[in-house]
């Protein structure tokens, strides 16, 4: 007998709830057995904006457990779900993992990518709800141009066809260890912004410094951070970068921020449930509709017009 291929486990913590007009996303914690009987069953579908539904189970100790129903594992997308029924092993998982880097876009477009996404949350979402049109669902995914072009693995000669241009966006509030490893475009609500002073013994007077912006969320530490990668070879340097982040803290005091950023996320090893979206390039992250060098140009933040908004 063949070895059993060992499971890559998941935790589905998110779901979308239809309501008949309105989608909007749904923790398992927030679910009572009672409410899933009588309006959730058959209501419930995948938080990355597949056709699988959702079921929920309350088990005797008290644990909720979402879970795919039965033979809808396949209504996943491969190209973006970790709950296709073929992502369930560590093989299945790195082939997720390998597909989320092969589809990398250019740093212009991803710029690109956020503007839009950001001009439509403006346009089209409250708080918690999405509009169920069948033009513009939840499943956010196709912003940019698709292009295809061919990679080939020099070591086994195999070519695979990539697809060019696409963003898979995802809530901030909604990433656990399911996304660890995986490139998302991530939209959230700035909480704080941490910085850490440093020691002043390298030319640019820095050494030591970093700093993150802290998102709001209920359930993990979602953190977006700028490692080395972001201030070195690019057109903004660490200088640069401590200036941004001390006109968001200045500026968090007094108004609303959202992130749009692209970004791999890692799950922190000193954390059980802190997660950074590592930004490698100035051009991965918008607050408010403006971009880096228009922050660092005018000092200050577009303010926003009402309440907090997530998509």
């Amino acid at each position: 007998m063949g070895r059993k291929k060992k499971k890559f486990k998941v935790l589905m913590e998110w779901c979308y709830f239809n309501d008949g007009i309105k989608k909007r996303r749904l923790n398992v914690n927030n679910i009572e057995p009672d409410d899933y009987k009588s309006k959730y069953r058959g209501n419930l579908t995948c938080i990355c904006g597949c056709e699988a539904r959702i079921k929920f189970t309350n088990k005797k100790n008290g644990k909720k457990i979402l879970s795919t129903w039965n033979k809808e594992g396949k209504k996943h997308d491969p190209d973006i779900c970790p709950y296709y029924v073929e992502y369930r092993n560590v093989k299945g998982r790195n082939k997720l993992i390998e597909k989320s880097e092969l589809g990398m876009v250019s740093d212009e477009k991803v710029e690109a990518s956020l503007k839009r996404k950001f001009k439509n949350l403006m346009l089209k979402f409250n708080q918690n709800d999405i509009n169920i049109d069948k033009n513009y669902n939840s499943k956010i995914i196709n912003d940019g141009e698709k292009n295809i072009y061919t990679v080939k693995n020099d070591d086994t000669g195999e070519t695979k066809s990539i697809n060019n241009g696409r963003i898979s966006y995802m809530e901030s509030e909604t990433i656990n260890d399911d996304y660890n490893m995986l490139i998302r475009g991530i939209i959230g609500n700035v909480d704080n912004i941490y910085i850490s002073e440093g020691k002043e013994e390298n030319e640019e007077g820095l050494e030591g410094f970093y700093g993150y912006i802290n998102l709001k969320s209920n359930y993990n530490k979602i953190h977006v951070y700028f490692p080395q990668a972001y201030y070195e070879g690019n057109e903004y340097k660490l200088k640069d970068l401590k200036r941004f982040l001390e006109i968001l803290r200045k500026e968090n005091k007094s108004k609303n921020m959202i992130v749009a950023c692209y970004g791999m996320i890692k799950r922190k090893d000193d954390s059980k449930n802190g997660f950074n979206i590592n930004i490698i390039n100035p051009k991965h992250i918008i607050i408010n509709g403006m971009t880096v060098k228009e922050i660092l140009n005018k000092c200050s933040i577009e303010e926003l017009e009402g309440d907090e908004i997530i998509i």
